[in-house]
């Protein structure tokens, strides 16, 4: 079975969480509104399929992508189009344990 969804808007890394007091740690507002904001469009894309089993291997392909800055230069924009990409914050490991978190 293969799902395909696409989430609109800029990709949001994982927030680090932050120690309150000795015994409590809280992931950051626009880190859990983010995850919320995937597992909506998860939930939608699932429907009619039924869901893996927790012992099946997952796999999942993810494609970030963010505009070039308006402030970037005549030069880097010519760079960024001879190469392909655009490297930015944040780091794409942060991205991907955000939309996953927001998928279970």
């Amino acid at each position: 079975m293969r799902v395909t969804f696409f989430i609109p808007g800029r990709p949001i890394g994982k927030g680090r969480p932050r120690l309150v007091s000795s015994r409590h740690v809280i992931t950051p507002q626009r880190t859990r509104e983010y995850e919320t904001y995937v597992k909506r469009i998860v939930h939608y894309a699932m429907q009619g399929h039924e869901p893996a089993a927790q012992d099946v291997p997952v796999g999942v392909t993810l494609i970030a992508r963010y505009p070039v800055p308006k402030s970037a230069s005549k030069a880097l924009r010519i760079r960024l189009l001879d190469r392909g990409w655009y490297v930015c914050m944040p780091d794409l490991d942060n991205i991907l344990k955000a939309v996953l978190d927001g998928m279970r």
